[in-house]
């Protein structure tokens, strides 16, 4: 019995143990001439008590180029990502790029929108 409860407790405390993705800004707009690239910082936060690690940083079209932190980001620490896209590769008008973020969290996936008017 006593084995059971120390493996129960070790379970649970090892479970509380996980990073957490905070994305402090996850639908960015903004205005941009046709043929300019437009850079964009993303700042991130580890609100988690657990290393966070940013596996991929995903746009859905090829208008966008992501970096990323290749380190682990501590609990607490902040990190950023930064994003560049080409409004060369976009029509005139407003439209909307999805950014998936695929990290060592609970729920693996984050998304961060632009959404793009090209004048």
């Amino acid at each position: 019995m006593k084995t059971l409860l120390s493996l129960l407790l070790v379970l649970h405390f090892t479970l509380l143990n996980e990073p957490k993705l905070l994305v402090k800004t996850e639908t960015i707009q903004f205005t941009v001439k046709k043929g300019i690239k437009k850079k964009i910082n993303v700042p991130i936060q580890n609100t988690g008590d657990a290393p966070l690690i940013i596996y991929a940083v995903e746009p859905t079209c090829g208008c966008t180029v992501s970096e990323f932190p290749k380190v682990p980001i501590k609990a607490g620490e902040n990190g950023n990502i930064f994003l560049e896209f080409d409004s060369a590769k976009k029509p005139v008008g407003t439209g909307s790029v999805n950014i998936i973020i695929k990290s060592n969290t609970r729920y693996k996936y984050a998304r961060i929108v632009l959404v793009a008017s090209v004048i």
